[in-house]
């Protein structure tokens, strides 16, 4: 694995903002709407701007404007800088949320179903679904989704770095998902996703999301936005930041002991674009 020095993590913050500005720029143009998450919007509330540590960015959108989103990129994104990836576009692409890279960069995960020339220096895009308001509806289809997200993500040779119960959970499906074709599994995980977004809850989710049922909360989070400087530019966050933030993190104004700050990605090269 690849640590990043000091620099070249500054670069690479860089360039994701970069990123982030092309992407915050045809989100407006469309009327799309989108909310930093996770990491991203801890870091613009504690730090304004990237945490200092922290190697990728994260957004997160409604599935209709997601949806809207993969169709608009085809005609307004900088196709000469940037490109995206998804299961809807790449055939290979094993991850249930989508990535948009800078060209001519290379930021190649142990994890990823892609070949190095395809996993350029990205942003994460999450899609939000509708999700049951029953506490045990929620599991069900939880785990039903999960499971097929999960089931599909091997089918492309994606791999998963855990441990513990998570290892093991891993384990079993990986062994299950033997049973299905990769069309199958595409299938069923969209067919889930479909009958969650029928109905208009109260609340939504999102499964891309690794702090998992976690990632559960009222539907006016996504909806409700405010605008907010990251890194000297304005984005939206949610309005309702605290809530989100404590249940992920607790109390996420304080630093973490000096040994938990650093990047969580399992990077093998990184490449800067020359152009």
């Amino acid at each position: 694995m690849k640590k990043l020095s000091k620099n070249e993590l500054k670069k690479l913050q860089n360039i994701e903002l970069e990123i982030l500005i092309e992407f915050d720029k045809i989100c407006k143009k469309n009327n799309l709407k989108y909310i930093l998450v996770g990491g991203t919007l801890l870091g613009a509330i504690r730090h304004k701007g990237f945490i200092p540590w922290d190697d990728d960015i994260d957004v997160s959108m409604p599935r209709d404007d997601y949806s809207r989103l993969i169709s608009i990129l085809e005609k307004d994104l900088d196709k000469s800088k940037f490109y995206f990836q998804s299961i809807e576009t790449e055939p290979q692409y094993g991850l249930p949320f989508g990535k948009l890279r800078r060209k001519n960069s290379i930021y190649s995960e142990k994890t990823s179903s892609l070949p190095e020339d395809k996993q350029g220096i990205w942003i994460d895009v999450f899609p939000i679904d509708y999700i049951d308001d029953n506490k045990i509806l929620q599991l069900f289809t939880f785990i039903k989704i999960f499971y097929y997200k999960t089931i599909y993500s091997f089918k492309c040779n994606y791999s998963y770095n855990s441990k513990g119960i998570k290892k093991l959970i891993f384990s079993i499906i990986s062994i299950i998902s033997i049973l299905y074709s990769k069309d199958n599994a595409k299938k069923r995980y969209f067919n889930a996703i479909k009958k969650c977004n029928k109905k208009t809850t109260n609340t939504m989710i999102n499964h891309g999301g690794v702090y998992l049922l976690r990632e559960i909360t009222d539907k006016k989070f996504y909806f409700d936005t405010i605008k907010h400087k990251f890194e000297g530019h304005d984005f939206y966050i949610p309005k309702d930041y605290d809530q989100y933030l404590t249940k992920i993190y607790g109390d996420y104004m304080k630093l973490p002991p000096e040994e938990k700050r650093k990047s969580h990605h399992l990077v093998y090269k990184i490449k800067f674009p020359n152009k």
